[in-house]
């Protein structure tokens, strides 16, 4: 049979046909063709084998099959794919919550939520971080956040320094590894008044506490309160050779030193003495005047103008005195010579109940007597010691004395 050669075919009516150029391009509808197979209108086929190329108009439907496409633009209401796809631009999705990924999503340079949150059902796993770049960050402060330095452990960072550390074993550590203040607050910022405590449980039978810090809720002026529950020991203890002390509107109350020793150096306390001879007269309180040397009034509590020991709180305390007197006839009673009085009233008698002998109870005309006892007495309480007899008082300080001291 031989060639059929043509450079076009017509339909009958004049319209339409078919070209073939000398390159062998052979052109539906065009009668320029332009590649191997040009069609201008609509192609129709049941299907299709190797790979469809160039510029697609229009629409295309029905594809089916596995052909490799390549189009500028895809516009689909959806799409089942098997294999990968690369995007080499961005893809915008306008509803992200119909994104359904089985596997892994991977973004390179970050994901960015910019309204709605992140709803995440399974493990969300991010990078360790550091200090001074946690893997967990709030916008436009890229030093703080958290991070996980080591494994099973989790670190909060505030401005590239360590805050918080929680490690492995749930110990807890509250400050960064270097001269930073390390603080822990409870309570702050609230408003209006509230407890504010710590709960130490370290057993099944307290669950709720079995030692507690707490301030209670009564305001600026409100008690703080420790709490030990159990029959054990509360101990404060130091370790090392320290001293334990207890303060007071920043000064020091009590302290015990590294051997045991307790110092209270505010406890109420005097020792008074009289330093010139006088005769209060019989039945009146004798006033002491001396508080140095050898003395002391701790607190101001003895008043040298009147005599009285005004008792600062109520206590146990212990009371002494002693007394010289001079120029005592011979042969003179000296019984009861003088009392200890609370509120102008008795409460002691002094130890001695005789005469004065010269040379058996006294000489040259010199007769003490003395006394001491302790006494439970109430703030406000005041003390003197009364002069019974109309004798001389000895003006000599080492003599003529009256101490008392708070014993708790």
């Amino acid at each position: 049979m031989s060639d059929i050669r043509f450079n076009r075919w017509l339909h009958n009516s004049g319209t339409g046909g078919v070209t073939q150029d000398s390159s062998g391009n052979i052109g539906i509808g065009s009668s320029v063709p332009r590649t191997a197979l040009d069609v201008v209108g609509i192609v129709s086929a049941t299907s299709f084998s190797g790979a469809l190329t160039g510029n697609v108009t229009g629409n295309a439907t029905g594809l089916s099959g596995t052909p490799n496409i390549t189009v500028g633009s895809i516009t689909a209401s959806s799409a089942t794919i098997s294999g990968n796809v690369s995007v080499a631009g961005t893809v915008t999705y306008d509803d992200v919550t119909n994104v359904d990924s089985v596997g892994l999503v991977t973004a390179r340079t970050g994901v960015r939520i910019d309204a709605g949150g992140l709803v995440v059902v399974g493990v969300t796993t991010v990078a360790a971080g550091s200090t001074a770049a946690p893997s967990i960050t709030p916008t436009g402060d890229s030093n703080t956040g958290i991070f996980f330095p080591a494994a099973d452990t989790i670190a909060f960072g505030e401005g590239g320094t360590e805050a918080l550390r929680i490690d492995s074993s749930g110990g807890v550590s509250i400050g960064a590894p270097n001269t930073s203040d390390a603080s822990l607050t409870c309570g702050a910022n609230a408003t209006g008044n509230r407890y504010a405590y710590i709960d130490l449980v370290g057993d099944t039978t307290y669950t709720d506490f079995g030692f507690r810090i707490i301030r209670n809720n009564a305001g600026p002026n409100t008690d703080t309160a420790l709490f030990h529950r159990g029959t054990g020991d509360l101990a404060i203890s130091c370790v090392d050779a320290g001293q334990i002390s207890f303060r007071t509107s920043g000064t020091e109350r009590l302290k015990v030193d590294s051997s045991g020793r307790v110092t209270m150096p505010f406890q109420p306390s005097f020792r008074v003495g009289r330093s010139t001879n006088y005769n209060p007269g019989a039945n009146t309180d004798i006033i002491f005047n001396v508080v140095s040397t050898h003395h002391h009034n701790t607190g101001n509590h003895y008043n040298t103008s009147n005599g009285r020991f005004n008792v600062p709180v109520t206590g146990k305390y212990l009371i002494s005195f002693e007394i010289v007197w001079q120029d005592i006839p011979n042969n003179a009673t000296m019984e009861d010579a003088c009392y200890i009085f609370v509120n102008g009233a008795g409460a002691m008698f002094s130890f001695s109940r005789g005469f004065y002998v010269s040379g058996i109870t006294g000489g040259s005309g010199y007769y003490v007597d003395f006394g001491t006892c302790i006494l439970s007495l109430n703030a406000t309480d005041y003390v003197t010691i009364r002069n019974h007899r109309n004798y001389t008082v000895h003006g000599n300080s080492l003599y003529t004395w009256f101490a008392g001291h708070l014993l708790g």
